[in-house]
């Protein structure tokens, strides 16, 4: 048999998109950038793992392999649809535009995001109130020891475990 299909691909995190608030997003760019993949004829786009990271903030030393980076987020999809104001994502630090400073993202995107998630739990409608519940059933296998995990992480401000360690003994 005769393999003469050849193929052209990308690697890129999603991490990697432009974006104002310091990290790219599962929003508007990404739709961009597929456009743009297709009109240069690339099929192939192949992502770091997308799991929230751990240490180092590797892709590879995700804290979950079910969870979803947090981070990566759209913030302006949040507000489109109610849960954020626009002038939380209208105004923002000065990020770098050549990497992804994780300390500067995380102190501004988690306190807009517990914010949505607030006003998510607060103010959606039942139906969507309905699938996150049903989300939250469906993936308690995992989902209650990740939701214990991170907290200990934060907690502790570290999810590497060592004998003797601080954690251990108190």
């Amino acid at each position: 048999m005769k393999h003469d299909i050849r193929r052209c691909g990308v690697l890129m995190h999603p991490s990697s998109l432009p974006s104002p608030h310091g990290i790219g997003s599962l929003g508007e760019a990404i739709f961009t950038f597929l456009d743009l993949l297709n009109e240069a004829k690339v099929t192939l786009w192949q992502v770091l793992p997308l799991g929230p990271t751990g240490y180092g903030d590797s892709p590879y030393a995700a804290r979950s392999t079910f969870a979803g980076n947090e981070l990566l987020i759209n913030l302006r999809t949040l507000a489109y649809d109610g849960y954020l104001e626009l002038e939380d994502v209208l105004y923002h630090p000065e990020f770098s535009k050549d990497r992804v400073d994780y300390g500067q993202v995380r102190a501004y995107k988690e306190p807009l995001l517990k914010k949505a998630a607030n006003t998510f739990l607060t103010e959606a409608e039942s139906e969507e109130k309905d699938a996150y519940k049903k989300f939250v059933a469906t993936n308690s296998w995992w989902l209650t020891d990740y939701a214990l995990y991170q907290v200990l992480c934060r907690v502790y401000n570290d999810s590497r475990w060592a004998e003797g360690s601080t954690a251990q003994r108190q």
